[in-house]
């Protein structure tokens, strides 16, 4: 709700009145708040590896191994190699740049966030998607490991206007080789307005 009420303020502040919303993970969840929420604000929705409340299959968000403290270099590439899925590996360069940057210039790793990361994604009622009245797509990959494919495709089927969109061999990352496909679908989208 708080996530969902900065965002909304931000749009107000740079004086936006509508916007297309894009989440990732805990982002599409927010995204789907704003869509329920302030439907005033939002022109298009998509949301990306993302995840609703556990539905009725019983399919739902799969806790991960966490790292409860802060992670060596080797143990962060490990931890998101697991989750890079099978089609596109792990871009190690880039993950080790933004270890590099994140985790050990800016001591930006903070061993609490994984918990309260986790309580915040489970506020996400499944039983208000129905009110989602904007154009959605929904992307996700079958290989993610932390949200499973049966669930997404469950939850998709809640939103009255939403598309789902599968990645093979994605898991829950947005690998450079599958931003061609996300890019020509949002685009469609958006130009369909």
């Amino acid at each position: 709700e708080d996530m969902a009420k900065d965002a909304v303020g931000l749009l107000d502040a740079l004086k936006i009145d509508k916007a297309h919303i894009i989440g990732v993970s805990m982002g599409g969840a927010i995204a789907q708040r704003i869509a329920i929420n302030y439907p005033d604000k939002i022109l298009t929705l998509s949301a990306i590896a993302s995840f609703a409340e556990i539905t009725a299959s019983g399919t739902g968000l799969i806790s991960p191994k966490l790292l409860t403290k802060v992670p060596t270099l080797q143990e962060y590439l490990t931890f998101w190699s697991l989750l890079a899925g099978k089609t596109f590996p792990l871009d190690i360069p880039l993950y080790t740049e933004l270890y590099r940057k994140n985790v050990e210039e800016r001591k930006g790793y903070n061993s609490e966030s994984m918990k309260h990361h986790l309580d915040a994604i489970a506020r996400s009622p499944t039983s208000e998607l129905s009110k989602i009245a904007v154009p959605t797509l929904v992307f996700h990959g079958t290989a993610d490991p932390l949200i499973s494919f049966p669930h997404a495709t469950e939850y998709a089927t809640l939103i009255p206007k939403a598309k789902f969109i599968e990645m093979k061999g994605v898991g829950h990352d947005i690998p450079e080789g599958i931003c061609p496909l996300i890019h020509s679908e949002m685009f469609t989208l958006f130009s369909s307005l």
